[in-house]
Parts: structure tokens; C-alpha cells; sequence
């Protein structure tokens, strides 16, 4: 196992340094390779280890016509609001989009946040994701299942409504974070187009799905600990008495 771990760590170093270096190659192929290996290191660790857990709660059909839904409409949602927030229009068609970079540096590492990117439709309906995005829209919907499963377990050990009802407003309010700030971010850049408004709507694409996702693994995991008391409680309480 911890051979498996090494290799997609490696797979993440070696995509990194595709980044970095992308100006000696070809650089779209660099950069989708590099994004491609990246990313791809960074879902399996994610995946693996962190959400774990979550996997199981996709063995029943429910589960996953839960994730298939909540991953359509937050892409369609998100992709949506990308042409209000930066302000551009894609052309009719399928393609790959990247940002060429000028020198070799680290800094080229930040592009592996927004480039390359896949982008499909028109000029007036269409996606634009990149492999960022739907990675982390990927860990989000997952931590929304399992938010969701563990929810139900605890709905069927205890009907109290106030013991439910707290959990599941966090999971409404966390897996809705990033399309309701990116709302409002979107509603104000066109009015003010500063470079500190840019920096904030960076700062908001790459920072709000992270404070998501950590927000809604907190909730998941407070909830696993409630439903492994309350059964702990249940299951000795008769004795107890």
C-alpha cells in the first residue's frame, strides 16, 4: 500500500516539474501531461485517504445519483459564472485552453490551478473547467455524500429534529459555498476591475473550495463521532439500567 501511495506522489513531483519547465517543451502537452499526473496523484491521496471513509456510503444507488447530482449542478453552476468573473467568451466547440508561460520558475507551478482547462459550448451557454476544479468539485460532492450518510444514520438513532437539523444546515450552507461567493464575486468585478479586485477573485476561485471542502470534512467528521456514541450509548444503556 504504501508502495501504491509513493508512486502517485511521484506522479504529483513529476507534473509539478512539467510545470515548471513547460517553456523548454511543447508547452500545452507539457501542461496537460503535468496537470493531468498531477491531479491525478492528488485525487487518489485524496481519495484514498482522507475521504476513505466516504467510498462506502457509494455502494447503494442512492449514493450515487446523490454525487451524479450535486457534481451536474455544481460545474454547470460554477462553469457558468466564469464568464462574469473573468470576463471572456469561448467560441462555439470543444477544446483545451492553457496559459503559455514565459521562463522557467516555480511560479509557473501556479498554473496547475487554472491551466489547461477544458472548455465546451457557446457564447452563451458553456463549461470551462479546469482539472482543479473538477477535482475539487469531485472531493467536495463526495463529502457531501458522506455528510448526507451519516446524517441518515443519525436521523434513524435519534428523532430529535435539533440534533439533525444543525448538521444538515451545515451541509447545505458548506456545499453551497463556493457558488454563492462566486456569485457575489461575480456580481462585483465588472464594477471594479483593480488589480486587488483580480487578487481577490483569485484568492476566492482557489481559497473558497478549500475552506469548503475543509469545512464539510469537519461536519463529516463530527457527525461519525456522534453516530459512533450514540451507538456505543444504545448499546449498553439497556445494561446499564
Amino acid at each position: 500500500m504504501k508502495t501504491i501511495a509513493l508512486f502517485y506522489i511521484f506522479l504529483c513531483l513529476i507534473g509539478f516539474l512539467f510545470f515548471i519547465y513547460s517553456p523548454i517543451f511543447n508547452q500545452f502537452y507539457a501542461q496537460l501531461g503535468g496537470g493531468l499526473a498531477f491531479w491525478l496523484g492528488i485525487c487518489y491521496l485524496t481519495v484514498r485517504y482522507p475521504l476513505r471513509g466516504v467510498l462506502s456510503s457509494l455502494r447503494s444507488r442512492s449514493g450515487w445519483y446523490i454525487l451524479l447530482s450535486y457534481l451536474s449542478v455544481h460545474y454547470l453552476a460554477y462553469s457558468l459564472l466564469l464568464d462574469k468573473i473573468l470576463g471572456i467568451s469561448l467560441s462555439t466547440g470543444f477544446g483545451l485552453t492553457y496559459a503559455p508561460m514565459e521562463s522557467i520558475g516555480l511560479n509557473n507551478g501556479i498554473g496547475l490551478l487554472f491551466s489547461p482547462s477544458i472548455s465546451m459550448g457557446n457564447s452563451q451557454f458553456y463549461l470551462d473547467l479546469s482539472f482543479f476544479s473538477l477535482v475539487m468539485g469531485l472531493v467536495i460532492g463526495l463529502l457531501v455524500l458522506g455528510n448526507i450518510a451519516e446524517l441518515r444514520r443519525l436521523r434513524g438513532l435519534r428523532r430529535d429534529v435539533s440534533l439533525v437539523g444543525l448538521p444538515l444546515a451545515g451541509i447545505v450552507s458548506g456545499s453551497t459555498c463556493c457558488i454563492s461567493i462566486a456569485s457575489i464575486l461575480s456580481y462585483y468585478a465588472p464594477i471594479v476591475v483593480t488589480g486587488m479586485a483580480l487578487v481577490l477573485l483569485d484568492v476566492g476561485y482557489v481559497g473558497l473550495p478549500f475552506l469548503t471542502a475543509i469545512f464539510l470534512w469537519l461536519n463529516y467528521k463530527n457527525l461519525k463521532h456522534v453516530n459512533i456514541v450514540l451507538v456505543e450509548k444504545l448499546k449498553w444503556g439497556p445494561q446499564l439500567k
